[in-house]
């Protein structure tokens, strides 16, 4: 793969999560195809690409849009971001791409709370946010979930960081948490917050990290940061991709500089420059 760009087709969101600012966007439920062909176009070939938002449940010509990536020489790879809304719509192609759904909303005690009533798919990697009442309930819970399909392959564990809450708080119960969780390999952690001795074998980013190169449809500007509209941006123009994909177009920003990174062990400084080149390890949720 030569470089995972991410397409934040339309920020509009039908739900509101306490952690993310996507929501906070427009109400455009429309791709426009000939952007994104000018995107596929110009970003060179051997190209993996995240189809999110906002929505994309929400985007009218969704399969229109996933013909127009799909059916592009320069893609190698597709990855879906959904809530659960795609799959409720019914489209025919999820199984096609990897799929990434967010589903579950909370767990409080043992009742899973999600966003519709939908079972698990096995077709989807199901993406938990571990909040300080999820995180309580999996642990004093944790006979019960170990039965489930929640601590299983299936299921990919995000914790979050003080992007949008203290984690310092509850590091213990998630230090117990990632302790139960360690001698499962196949699930992958993330490591996101100061001063964490937390040790486990797989780990992944978090939003506070900069690995995820984006263009924004709604304003047709290119950021770097997971943390979107908050950082410097570019216009969307031929030089500027070119720039982006040679890893020459963002230097570092305040949100890079202030955060600790846990990858794959090499040093941050050398990540940071991977990732802006769309290069690094631990891109897929395979």
């Amino acid at each position: 793969m030569n470089y995972y760009i991410q397409l934040f087709l339309a920020r509009h969101c039908n739900q509101s999560c306490y952690y993310c600012n996507i929501h906070r966007g427009s109400n455009t439920t429309e791709c426009d195809i000939s952007k994104l062909k000018f995107i596929l176009d110009n970003c060179g070939p051997n190209l993996g690409v995240e189809l999110t938002g906002g929505e994309i449940g929400l985007i009218n010509n969704i399969d229109e849009v996933f013909k127009t990536v799909h059916d592009h020489k320069n893609v190698k790879d597709i990855i879906v971001l959904s809530n659960g809304l795609i799959r409720k719509r019914g489209v025919d192609w999820l199984n096609r791409v990897e799929y990434k759904e967010h589903l579950i909303k909370d767990i409080n005690g043992t009742e899973i709370i999600k966003f519709y009533d939908l079972d698990f798919t096995d077709m989807a990697i199901n993406i938990l946010v571990a909040t300080e009442l999820t995180t309580k309930s999996i642990v004093d819970n944790w006979d019960y979930f170990k039965e489930t399909e929640i601590v299983s392959n299936k299921f990919f564990i995000k914790l979050m960081n003080a992007k949008t809450h203290n984690i310092r708080r509850y590091v213990y119960k998630a230090t117990e948490l990632f302790r139960l969780l360690n001698d499962k390999r196949h699930l992958k952690m993330i490591e996101c917050f100061k001063d964490s001795n937390l040790h486990v074998d797989q780990k992944k980013l978090c939003s506070l990290n900069p690995p995820h190169t984006y263009i924004d449809f709604d304003d047709w500007r290119i950021g770097h940061c997971a943390i979107p509209f908050d950082c410097k941006r570019s216009d969307v123009t031929i030089e500027n991709l070119n720039k982006l994909i040679k890893g020459e177009l963002f230097g570092p920003c305040k949100y890079c500089e202030s955060c600790y990174t846990f990858d794959d062990g090499s040093d941050k400084a050398s990540f940071i420059i991977k990732s802006k080149k769309g290069q690094y390890a631990n891109r897929s949720y395979r």
